[in-house]
C-alpha cells in the first residue's frame, strides 16, 4: 500500500484549555473512505476542527502527503486539501 494522505499521530485536542480527544491515531489512504464513528460528546467534531485548524490540538503530529508538521502548518494544508477535494 502506498504512504498515507493524512496520518494522525497521537493527536490530543479540545477547546480552549480542555482536552476532549486524547491519544487519537490513525492513516487515512487516498482512493479510500474512512468513517469517524462515535456516540454523542465523543470528540468526532472535536477531531476534525482540529485537523482542519479550527480546534486547539495539544500534543501529536499531523502528517500531511508526507510532510510532519507540529501545531498549525498542517492545518493549513488540509485546508487546502478539503477545498480542492470538494470540487
Amino acid at each position: 500500500m502506498s504512504a498515507p494522505v493524512l496520518e494522525l499521530v497521537d493527536l490530543t485536542a479540545g477547546y480552549g484549555d480542555n482536552p476532549i480527544v486524547r491519544g487519537f491515531s490513525a492513516r487515512l489512504y487516498a482512493g479510500t473512505i474512512t468513517t469517524l464513528i462515535g456516540g454523542n460528546g465523543a470528540g468526532k467534531s472535536t477531531l476534525l476542527r482540529a485537523i482542519y485548524g479550527a480546534n486547539r490540538w495539544f500534543s501529536g503530529q499531523i502528517v500531511f502527503a508526507g510532510r510532519g508538521n507540529v501545531f498549525g502548518a498542517a492545518s493549513a494544508s488540509c485546508r487546502k486539501a478539503a477545498a480542492i477535494s470538494r470540487r
